[in-house]
Formats: structure tokens, sequence, C-alpha cells
């Protein structure tokens, strides 16, 4: 027989005096047993079941705790507090009093070098600060006139600046008030958005490929022709609906393709990889359009993504959709069951990736620790500088991977700085090529896209391709410390 390689093995096998094999152990225990003292057995039993009658169902949180236990709520004591804090809420000043006994003091006063004028000029400057401050401040959430109202492709008149002054430094600091698709609900932030980080170039390109997609959409709600795959079909599909989403209000018809796609989705299974596409589609659908009927068909997507976070990060990072759908549901206030996005944090954001070849795994990676508040950890600089030193390229045969550099754009565009232009620069150059332009339409033919045959075609193609290229506005950047 083969000796064994364990050192603790070879060395009980040779009889080694040092290393007491379990059977001398054994021995040993038996003798000290047999000549020491005996304690008398503590009776326990009546002591125990006395703690459970008394327990059993006792006290206001029992319910809470078993809810939180099973996964369906989250720590009553956190909602507690969450409840205490939002119900703590300044009352507003009321200054009507104060400002009625100033007018009277000047007009009682002489005019002394324009007092008067010089009061007024500061009530008006006061109220143009306020609504400044509100403009400001205000990040135009669900509900608000800043959606729209759930009117699938309105906006708000009142145009706030075109960029927040104040961002969060991760996504769980907007759980109170904040809005993620803030970017997407306003037409001028979105071309601000796409100056500042630099894709104005591929805007039309853009444009043309979503008309191409919505020009695509049958009766049925469904873009294109299914493969009779429910996986393909599902994952391709919540690609078109995450494209049409991706450029935001502001287009009645293009919002009403985008729904109508998330209908469908909203009726079919989505299994395996389709899964995690199909629950952040409507995730995000339910949340930027403001529909009660796709945030609760995306609740229940969400509850249901425990088979997809089992495969973990995945190859090209595709395991991610599975993580952003929970992430960005609960940012939105959707129900998340808490055991389910702890599973994703732990299996998906946490995990680094073994192979530094694989860009999406990379990018799916820093993506992830950026948007948890980890920017400046060590390891994300070095997902960041990995990325960097690579840039978007056709394959020898002239094909492209736009689904492979999702996650990596998405998290250069985080970490921006030179890194991101010239990542971004490269992503035009290698995509924009691929487009095939007509009569005011643009689309990817399936041959040029990798996987792109199998998985849906021509739709896959263009809808991935779109979603690289909207990157600078899709979600709202964290702040860099």
């Amino acid at each position: 027989m083969d000796r064994p390689s364990d050192p603790l093995l070879r060395a009980i096998a040779d009889g080694d005096p040092a290393c007491p094999d379990g059977r001398a152990l054994a021995r040993l225990g038996a003798l000290m047993r047999s000549h020491g003292p005996r304690p008398a057995p503590a009776a326990l039993a009546a002591r125990v079941a006395g703690r459970i009658s008394a327990g059993r169902g006792a006290g206001p949180d029992a319910d809470a705790v078993a809810a939180f236990y099973a996964g369906e709520a989250e720590d009553p004591a956190q909602e507690r507090l969450r409840d205490l804090i939002a119900g703590v809420r300044p009352a507003p000043a009321d200054l009507r009093a104060r400002v009625r006994a100033r007018l009277a003091e000047g007009e009682s006063e002489p005019e002394q070098g324009g007092s008067r004028l010089r009061f007024w000029s500061a009530v008006v400057t006061a109220h143009l600060a306020a609504v400044l401050v509100l403009a400001v401040m205000r990040f135009g959430g669900p509900g608000t006139a800043g959606d729209g109202g759930g009117d699938g492709g309105g906006f708000s008149a009142a145009r706030p600046p075109a960029l927040p002054t104040t961002l969060p430094a991760r996504w769980e600091d907007l759980r109170s008030g904040g809005d993620l698709y803030r970017l997407r609900r306003y037409p001028d932030q979105r071309a601000l958005a796409r100056s500042t980080w630099g894709m104005e170039r591929s805007a039309g390109d853009v444009a043309a490929a979503l008309r191409w997609l919505a020009a695509q959409q049958g009766a049925d709600g469904a873009i294109g022709t299914l493969a009779g795959n429910p996986e393909h079909d599902a994952a391709c599909q919540a690609l078109a609906a995450l494209a049409l989403l991706g450029e935001g209000l502001g287009d009645a018809a293009r919002c009403e393709a985008a729904r109508r796609c998330l209908g469908w989705l909203a009726a079919h299974d989505a299994p395996g990889a389709g899964a995690g596409l199909a629950a952040l589609a409507l995730v995000e659908g339910g949340l930027l359009l403001n529909d009660p009927e796709l945030k609760r068909a995306a609740e229940l997507r969400v509850a249901g993504l425990e088979p997809a976070l089992a495969g973990g990060a995945g190859a090209a990072g595709v395991g991610g959709f599975a993580l952003l759908a929970l992430e960005s549901a609960r940012q939105g206030g959707l129900a998340v069951p808490p055991r389910l996005l702890q599973q994703a944090r732990r299996d998906i954001a946490r995990a680094l990736p073994a192979d530094d070849r694989d860009p999406g795994r990379l990018g799916l990676a820093a993506f992830a620790r950026i948007i948890n508040g980890y920017r400046d950890n060590d390891s994300t600089r070095a997902l960041v500088d990995t990325l960097a030193a690579t840039a978007p390229a056709p394959a020898a045969d002239g094909s492209v991977d736009p689904l492979a550099w999702l996650f990596a754009t998405w998290a250069l565009r985080e970490a921006g700085g030179s890194a991101w232009t010239r990542w971004a620069g490269a992503l035009q150059d290698t995509l924009e090529p691929c487009f095939e332009r007509a009569d005011g339409l643009a689309h990817v033919p399936a041959a040029r896209v990798r996987h792109a045959q199998a998985a849906g075609g021509a739709v896959f193609a263009t809808a991935v391709t779109v979603l690289d290229l909207q990157a600078a506005y899709r979600w709202l950047p964290v702040a860099a410390r």
C-alpha cells in the first residue's frame, strides 16, 4: 500500500510516539475517566422544558422574528428603527408672521439708502435659493413628477439641474429617497451624462438601434423571432427590454414597447441564465415606469432567484445580473428576501475571479465593490488596473463580444479617469462599425457578435451592443472619495 501523503497520517503509520493515534488517545481518556471523580449529572431537562414553554409564542416580535428567519422580512429591530427615523420629519417653518412684522417695520421706517429695495431683493433671492436647493436635493424618485407619474414616456416639465451635486458613496445610501435611475428620467441629463463620459459619438447609432428593436416587436410583446428555448428566449427579451429602458423616459412609444416586452417576460418562465436578466429587467421597468403590476412581477421574480445564485458569478460575470436585480430592487423599495441578498453578496459580489483573462468577471468584481462603498480597497484598485491594461477589440475573425465587456464597461465608468477614457474610446471604435444602417434604423447582425446566433440572433446582438453604449447614464454614479 502506498504511504499516505499527509504528514500526520504518516506519523501514525510509523508509530511515532510523539503522535499517538486515535486508539491510544481513546484508551488514555478511558483511563482518566475510570480513575477520576465523576461529576453528578445536571438535571437540565425540566429547566429547558420550562424555558421553552414560557417563551413559546411570547413577545411582540415573535412573528416578525419567524418571518425574518424564513427570509420573508428584514430584522424587526431594523424595520422599527427605519420606521422611527422615517417618522421624524422636521415641521415646516411658518415665517408668515415674521415677514408681515418686518413689512410693517419697513413701511413705518423712512427711506434710508434703498433699505426697502434691499429687503425685497433679499426676499426674492431667498425664494429663488429655496427653489434651487429643492431642485438639487430632489432625485425625482418613483411616484414623483420626475418619473412621469407612471406615464410611460413622461418627464417633469420643471427640469432639475443636469447632474446632481451630491452623489451617494454606495447604492445603499439611496434607500432613503434617492433614485438610482435619475439620469434616465430627464433627456437633458442623459445628454449631459453622455457628453461627460465621452459617449456622444455613438448616440445616433443607439437611437437608431432602439427604433429597430421596437420595430421588431410582435403582437404578443416579444421582440424578434423566438427560438423556442425558454432560457435563451427569456435572456434575449430581457436584454431587449433593458436596452429600451436604458434610454430612459421622454419617448412614449419606446417606453410602451419596453412595457409590452416586460409583459411578455412576466408571463413566461425564465430558467437558467435568463432568470437574473429577466428579474433585472422587471425591476428596472417597475421602478423606472412606476408601474405597480411590473413591480409585483419583479418582486415575484426576485423572490425566486435562489437557483440562479447557486451558479455564482459565472463566465463573463453573467451571475451578476441576479445580484443587480436584488441590489436595485432593494434600493428602489421593492420586497427583497434578506437571505437571498446576503447570499448574492457573499457568493457573487465578494468572490474574486481566478482568471484575469475574463473582462466580464473582472468587471463584475470591481463593479460590485464600488457600488458597495469599497472603491479604495486594494482589491478594487487591482481589478480596475487589470481592466485598464486591456481594451475592447475585435477578435481575429472580426467578431466582437459586447456581453463579455458589459460589466467591465460599467465598472470602469464608475472608476472614471484615464482608464475609462481609454476604454470608452476603444469601445466605440470597436462597436460602431458593427451597425448596419438603413432608413433611419440600425442593427447589429448576429454574425458580428459572439454567442448571438444561438442566443437570439440580431435582437440579442443589437440589444447587448446598445447596453454597452448606454453605460454613461444607466445608473447614478457613485461618488469618488
